[in-house]
């Protein structure tokens, strides 16, 4: 059996080449030859494969690929996890989120005053700005009022965005790792320099972490939910766990050195399974 592994040609820092290193090895302790392409490279690949292990966000290379073989995480699950206004919306009926607003498409210019003085008057200062598809906590920030409202939304230009309530968590949250239906570890992340982000890309501080009955259902709950076969599950509260977003490709080298868990060794059989 020959598995293809696809990741993004755009990201080939030591980070990134690291974790594609342990899911080839994963894959071969099975004794399955996985081979590595980018996803520039697929555009030109005439191999055939028994299965994918997609771990990029480019849906419409996903969906050739789901043509010719089993793919995991599917095509939909990705898209979906990928665009926070198609989590919250494929998700209000699983899990508890923090109250979001999707902003309007607009074809010319931003959001109106009006709309975004609406927006803030349903969700109270702070609130919290989100490009819909952004990664790593990038073109996340908070608006303080009114007029910062304003401003930031201007300052994201026409990419799709979410505006949602903030939470108060003392700048944490945790990383709940989830494969094949079970909670495989988790992380909190903090933040530092009083940055509301967690974010480890962004200088947060890790630490393993346990979980609580309530947040391992949260997670398992939005994973069934968005059909994914595996993910990272962000959660966030004290007093009482509500989903942040759902991560259908979560980058786990922080994770395992972490709490020493080989993400890619549970994936590796979480897929085998499913073949």
């Amino acid at each position: 059996m020959k598995g293809l592994y696809v990741y993004n040609g755009g990201l080939l820092t030591p980070k990134f080449c690291e974790i594609r290193d342990l899911f080839v090895q994963a894959f071969d302790a099975q004794g399955i030859q996985m081979i590595p392409k980018t996803n520039e490279e697929m555009r030109f690949c005439r191999e055939s494969f028994d299965f994918c292990l997609f771990y990029d966000k480019d849906i419409s290379l996903c969906m050739e690929l789901e043509r010719q073989m089993p793919v995991f995480n599917a095509s939909d699950c990705i898209a979906i996890c990928d665009d926070k206004s198609l989590t919250a919306s494929a998700l209000a009926d699983w899990v508890d989120m923090p109250k979001q607003i999707t902003a309007p498409l607009i074809f010319f210019g931003t959001q109106r005053d009006e709309f975004l003085e609406r927006v803030g008057a349903e969700l109270s200062y702070p609130v919290v700005i989100k490009s819909a598809k952004g990664s790593f906590g990038e073109q996340v920030t908070l608006a303080n009022d009114l007029n910062e409202l304003v401003l930031k939304t201007r300052s994201l230009g026409a990419t799709p965005i979410v505006f949602q309530q903030f939470v108060e968590a003392n700048g944490e949250d945790k990383r709940i790792y989830v494969a094949d239906g079970k909670v495989c570890g988790a992380m909190k992340r903090k933040a530092v320099n009083g940055d509301f982000r967690a974010n480890v890309t962004n200088g947060g501080i890790m630490s393993p972490c346990e979980v609580t009955e309530e947040e391992e259902q949260l997670a398992l709950d939005a994973c069934r939910g968005v059909k994914a076969l595996f993910a990272g599950v962000d959660v966030i509260g004290k007093e009482r766990p509500v989903l942040l977003e759902v991560n259908s490709n979560a980058h786990f080298k922080h994770f395992l050195d972490c709490t020493g868990i080989n993400f890619a060794e549970r994936v590796a059989d979480a897929v085998l399974k499913q073949l």
